[in-house]
């Protein structure tokens, strides 16, 4: 197919402006070079490049390998640290001095000896018992206690009561010994577990338990017993009387009264518990 008119006018207009000297884009100088310049800096940073990875690669290689050989060679780094530690354990150590107590000395003999003295326990804890403290009117009279013997209370010795009949006693476990006779008042000697010791009952046959002496130094719950001065018991006692026998009684609970027993210094030599009123001597 030939070509129309046109497209040959076409073909040389382009041809003329391929051809046009002014339309054509000239390097400046030294172009060449400077692309040659480029084209090596950058093949210059991918072998850098290359490398970096090569040795961290070869050092994550080798670092595995020495960890892979410790673990499957007799595990050396662990039987280093079991090392060390025995040559810690084995070294001699310095003891460290005990600690210094603020406000605490101690007696020179203590000291000498390097023992501490015990110290009493506290009331309450295990260990020896602790008496309870004086009362109040001891403390305010400075009235001295007196802790000798069990107590007597102010309603009976143990589980013997005043005003039990004589069934009830020895129903508590106590044993009573002595006049049985069935008489108005009854002497018997008692002992036995549910008293703190052994001691002698008189029974009214209409009263029951009407005077219980124990056969030991007792005291009272204020700390009067034997020993304590004829004023000590005036000053614990504001009701105390004077009592035949040259002794004193004074008030004990709801129905009962002390009995004490002076000696020729005026001092407690014993301690009894009557009812106030009865009808046997005792």
């Amino acid at each position: 197919m030939g070509l129309s008119s046109s497209d040959d006018e076409l073909d040389a207009e382009l041809r003329r402006l391929f051809d046009d000297e002014r339309l054509g884009v000239l390097p400046r100088a030294g172009a060449g070079d400077a692309i040659v310049a480029g084209a090596q800096r950058l093949r210059r940073r991918r072998a850098m490049l290359t490398t970096a990875g090569g040795v961290a690669t070869a050092v994550v290689l080798v670092a595995g390998g020495v960890v892979f050989h410790q673990l499957r060679g007799g595990e050396p780094a662990l039987q280093q640290a079991a090392d060390a530690s025995s040559t810690t354990a084995s070294a001699p150590s310095i003891a460290a001095p005990p600690p210094s107590i603020v406000g605490t000395s101690l007696p020179p003999s203590a000291a000498n000896s390097g023992s501490i003295p015990p110290m009493n326990p506290a009331p309450g804890s295990s260990g020896t018992s602790q008496p309870s403290p004086p009362t109040s009117s001891q403390r305010a009279n400075g009235v001295p206690p007196v802790l000798t013997g069990p107590q007597l209370g102010p309603d009976g010795y143990g589980k013997l009561k005043l005003a039990m009949t004589a069934d009830e006693v020895t129903a508590q476990g106590i044993t009573l010994r002595g006049d049985s006779s069935g008489g108005e008042c009854q002497s018997y000697s008692f002992s036995g577990g549910p008293v703190p010791s052994t001691g002698q009952v008189v029974v009214s046959a209409s009263l029951g338990v009407v005077s219980i002496i124990p056969s030991v130094a007792a005291h009272t719950p204020e700390r009067i017993g034997k020993g304590s001065s004829k004023a000590d018991v005036f000053q614990v006692y504001p009701g105390a009387s004077e009592a035949s026998g040259a002794g004193l009684t004074a008030p004990a609970g709801s129905i009962g009264s002390y009995y004490f027993g002076l000696d020729a210094g005026q001092k407690v030599s014993s301690v009894a518990l009557r009812q106030v009123n009865q009808d046997c001597v005792g």
